[in-house]
């Protein structure tokens, strides 16, 4: 399991999160309907006719995508008819997808909370080639200023619901 890193704006992405990071990428080209930033995981409706793998009717985010691809154990994944329900347990899905993708408390928040779907796209790529987001080429320079500036809140809300690995 990977190590929970630190508030540090720098670091190197792991080669597990390199590879985490295409299958995300995979997925979402794959089945484009299914990536929704607003939601972690949803299971929306569909025809069991149509089903062509245990993911399809579920939309899901980035780190929602992270969680459910790696069947990550502090989650439960239940049958529900032909799909499948992800069950929390005592873990947050952002805190454990930060981990399992590698990322620092920043970028993580940055791409879980603050992108839409083409932008956390662009941030994907950068970690599937090994690199930090740049931020500043996916975000304009007021929503950047914007974000920076709500960090320190988050950053303090976001300490009272973190976990221990």
């Amino acid at each position: 399991m990977a190590t929970l890193l630190t508030h540090s704006r720098d670091y190197t992405v792991t080669p597990e999160g390199q590879e985490l990071a295409a299958d995300i990428l995979a997925y979402f080209r794959q089945h484009p309907d299914r990536h929704n930033q607003s939601d972690w995981f949803n299971i929306v409706d569909f025809t069991p006719a149509e089903q062509t793998d245990p993911f399809c009717g579920t939309t899901c985010c980035v780190s929602g995508a992270a969680v459910l691809l790696t069947k990550d154990e502090r989650f439960e994944f239940l049958p529900v008819g032909e799909l499948v329900q992800i069950v929390r347990r005592d873990y947050g899905y952002p805190a454990v997808a930060r981990e399992l993708l590698g990322l620092n408390y920043f970028d993580a928040y940055i791409l879980f909370y603050m992108t839409a779907e083409w932008q956390a796209i662009k941030a994907l790529k950068y970690l599937e080639r090994g690199e930090r987001p740049d931020w500043a080429e996916i975000f304009s320079k007021d929503r950047l200023n914007d974000i920076k500036a709500n960090w320190d809140q988050y950053e303090a809300a976001e300490a009272e619901y973190e976990f221990q690995l």
